[in-house]
């Protein structure tokens, strides 16, 4: 048993996150199972196993936010014999993956930033600020479970990640420079962030079989046109699904680290559902 498998069983066995039930009658119960990924770095390289399926308690315990509603699961492979034979689990927690457990999770730590004396933003439900009136400065993002924190004092800083510690298992890396798949690079002489997506992009053209394709100064030219007539009558379902994936991941990129190509991705998400 790898590192990785002792620690989601663990979670599994973490007091106070599930009971061990008999079914009720006529109750649905949700299948589960154990579901490994990798992390990329930012020279698009695993560098992280981690465990995102619907049966991940790691989020349960990091979250421990109350249920609504009564949530049953089938025991996940390895955990369906001995007492647990026939048998499902209650549970007790918020379980990643349900449709609550992001609502569930948001009110909790909203709770706690106001706790701590911050409060979301006008922008965004998900950006906290707080300002002392000593001049202090902390400002939060939260994405999913992902957190950024930008300060002006350091000992504000450690001392909201300290106060984080007493309800939150926390993993600090310390000045950013990988983020939801975005690489940051901080020049403290001029004072600048850059921010790039070069491995996100290296997977695309991957992908997309354009590895070799020919580069242009110009994201889209000026005289480009595209009509439903040039789909065709009967598209290719494939091809179909491929523009629309393509489409997609400009979108993503567009959003985040190149509004350059916005008006391309814009023209052509209008074909959207003509393909």
């Amino acid at each position: 048993m790898n590192m990785l498998h002792q620690t989601v069983v663990a979670g599994y066995t973490t007091p106070g996150v599930w009971d061990v039930v008999d079914p009720q009658p006529g109750a649905c119960v949700i299948k589960s199972r154990f579901v490994f990924k990798l992390k990329l770095s930012k020279n698009n390289e695993p560098f992280q196993r981690y465990c995102p399926s619907v049966s991940n308690p790691d989020d349960v315990s990091d979250g421990g936010t109350s249920l609504m509603e009564t949530v049953y699961i089938e025991p996940p492979e390895g955990f369906e014999t001995g007492d647990n034979a026939g048998r499902v689990y209650k549970f007790c927690c918020s379980l990643y993956g349900l449709r609550t457990s992001s609502r569930n999770f948001w009110k909790l730590i909203t709770s706690k930033m106001c706790e701590f004396g911050m409060h979301s933003t006008t922008a965004h439900n998900c950006v906290f600020s707080m300002r002392t009136p000593e001049g202090e400065e902390l400002h939060v993002m939260m994405v999913v479970d992902d957190m950024i924190q930008v300060g002006n004092w350091k000992a504000l800083l450690n001392k909201f990640l300290d106060f984080l510690r007493k309800d939150f298992t926390i993993t600090d890396d310390g000045e950013i420079q990988w983020f939801l798949g975005i690489n940051f690079n901080l020049d403290e002489v001029t004072g600048s962030i850059q921010a790039s997506q070069t491995a996100f992009l290296d997977s695309c053209l991957e992908k997309y079989d354009l590895t070799n394709a020919k580069t242009k100064h110009l994201q889209m030219e000026p005289t480009f046109k595209l009509v439903e007539t040039d789909l065709g009558s009967h598209p290719d379902p494939k091809m179909t699904m491929l523009f629309r994936s393509m489409v997609g991941s400009l979108t993503y990129l567009s959003v985040w680290t190149q509004p350059d190509v916005s008006y391309a991705v814009n023209v052509l998400a209008r074909h959207l559902n003509f393909a």
